[in-house]
């Protein structure tokens, strides 16, 4: 950048054809990196909260990236694949496809290695639900669930979030934490036990 803008001052200063020319070439690369920087940030902090279900943050950085301030305006126009939409059911629908299709990418992408003494999990593995004859070695295994971690689960839940298809506001399934964790610890397991025999314990 300060290449680029000594050029500037330099061919402003003394007309300078040659400087001009250098400073259109870096201003031109400077522009071309900082858009290739922020396409890089948004996509890798949003691709991190869809993974941790931070759906707040993502429509945060999607106000941010398209520069909402206000909460009545409505995105206008997006580019997908170089291609302009400006249909609003057609961009709804190219949001509803990334956002559906985020979590396979990402864990696509992702090739953690295993600790010691772990399976690796294979393509196998992660299709095991739908194998007829999965292997004993590489099958997953749901394991069943202690109270402790429902209740731990009960309290962590965030109060600001929105009701499920419940409707039961989180607040109160946290004040009920201690009462609820028994019951629903119960039919957690029971379904594991009970449910389709790929996914029983």
């Amino acid at each position: 950048m300060r290449n680029r803008d000594y050029h500037k001052k330099k061919a402003i200063r003394f007309k300078s054809s040659i400087h001009w020319d250098k400073y259109k070439s870096l201003r031109n690369r400077v522009n071309k990196q900082m858009r290739k920087s922020k396409i890089d940030f948004y996509h890798k902090e949003i691709g991190d909260c869809t993974y941790s279900n931070d759906f707040k943050k993502i429509w945060s950085l999607i106000n941010s990236l398209t520069g909402r301030n206000n909460k009545s305006s409505s995105i206008t126009e997006i580019s997908v694949n170089d291609n302009s939409i400006t249909d609003s059911i057609l961009i709804a629908e190219k949001f509803n496809e990334y956002f559906v299709n985020i979590g396979p990418s990402l864990a696509s992408e992702t090739s953690e290695e295993p600790e010691a003494g772990e399976e690796p999990l294979t393509q196998h593995t992660t299709n095991s639900y739908n194998n007829s004859n999965p292997t004993t070695d590489t099958i997953f295994h749901f394991h069943r669930i202690d109270e402790e971690n429902v209740f731990l689960a009960l309290m962590n839940l965030k109060i600001n979030k929105s009701t499920g298809l419940d409707k039961i506001a989180a607040n109160v399934l946290r004040l009920s934490a201690d009462i609820i964790a028994p019951s629903l610890t119960y039919i957690f397991n029971l379904s594991l036990d009970t449910g389709h025999s790929n996914l029983q314990i």
